[in-house]
């Protein structure tokens, strides 16, 4: 959503999008309600001057939800492991490599 990251004090806006993000997407509160909120966690950290880039993206993501979420969905982030992992399960096991990244994916059995 971003052509450059964030760098140096202005990378704590990151967490501030974040938040954004999380709440457009799997909370109830009204859109409105958490541009207007994450913009004014700007001005508590003091970054008054990126007000506008924060509203920026959040009202980017807003207009191309729907194409971003496909986009995952398509990728190598729907399988949670970078795109040259997956190339060499592919090339190696042909026919498991879903099943293993699957299987990597889950919540390793707890021993004490």
């Amino acid at each position: 959503l971003m052509e450059r990251p964030l760098t140096g004090k202005q990378r704590v806006l990151h967490y501030l999008i974040m938040v954004g993000l999380y709440q457009l997407e799997y909370t109830r509160v009204p859109a409105h309600a958490v541009l207007a909120e994450t913009v004014a966690g700007a001005e508590v950290l003091k970054r008054t001057s990126l007000k506008g880039l924060l509203n920026g993206v959040l009202r980017q993501f807003q207009r191309q939800r729907e194409e971003l979420l496909a986009s995952i969905q398509d990728g190598p982030q729907r399988y949670l492991h970078p795109g040259w992992l997956l190339k060499r399960l592919q090339h190696a096991w042909p026919e498991q490599w879903q099943q293993i990244v699957e299987a990597n994916n889950l919540r390793p059995p707890m021993w004490l």
